[in-house]
């Protein structure tokens, strides 16, 4: 604390005390508070791509619900805290779970118009590009955000590099299957 004379207007003098108090938050409840839910969110929408691609209406409804469930959740968290008009960390995580989720849900269109066009090849290759690409966009995102704290930009550019990978893994592993057949 720290005392200071003041002379107001009128020459009264009065003595003024002030202090800083310092207010924390563990850190492990402010993780399992804010970035627990959206994980299992996520978890959820990666689970949905082991869905056989036959069923792909089921997983464009699991993907439409999650993405409901994390604008929710978004807009819960956001009303927890004061706006301050930047982006915190919450809001790149929530940032990188919409991008994954839009996504899945892309695929799970693209399946549905490939199955109607009777295109069973390439709807078996897009689920199963699809699959690794989600199984590994998704832990990616996740610690370059939450526990690198890289922030947004970042972890997107980490997401489509996964991306990439797996569709290059994927393209590898069909070459060599031809080789062999």
């Amino acid at each position: 604390y720290k005392r200071q004379n003041v002379t107001y207007p009128g020459g009264k003098r009065f003595a003024r005390y002030t202090g800083v108090v310092h207010i924390t938050r563990p850190r492990l409840n402010a993780a399992i508070k804010a970035f627990l839910p959206g994980c299992m969110i996520l978890f959820v929408v990666a689970l949905n791509s082991s869905i056989p691609r036959k069923h792909a209406t089921a997983r464009a409804g699991v993907a439409g619900s999650s993405l409901v469930a994390l604008v929710l959740f978004h807009s819960n968290l956001i009303s927890a805290v004061p706006s301050t008009g930047q982006l915190t960390l919450a809001d790149s995580f929530m940032a990188i779970g919409y991008i994954l989720i839009s996504l899945a849900f892309a695929v799970c269109l693209l399946l549905l118009r490939l199955a109607e066009a009777g295109a069973g090849d390439a709807a078996d290759e897009l689920h199963y590009a699809a699959q690794l690409a989600q199984w590994y966009c998704t832990p990616l995102s996740v610690a370059a955000v939450a526990v690198a704290d890289l922030g947004g930009a970042l972890a997107v550019l980490l997401t489509v590099l996964a991306a990439v990978a797996g569709w290059r893994y994927v393209a590898l592993r069909r070459a060599e299957s031809a080789l062999l057949s």
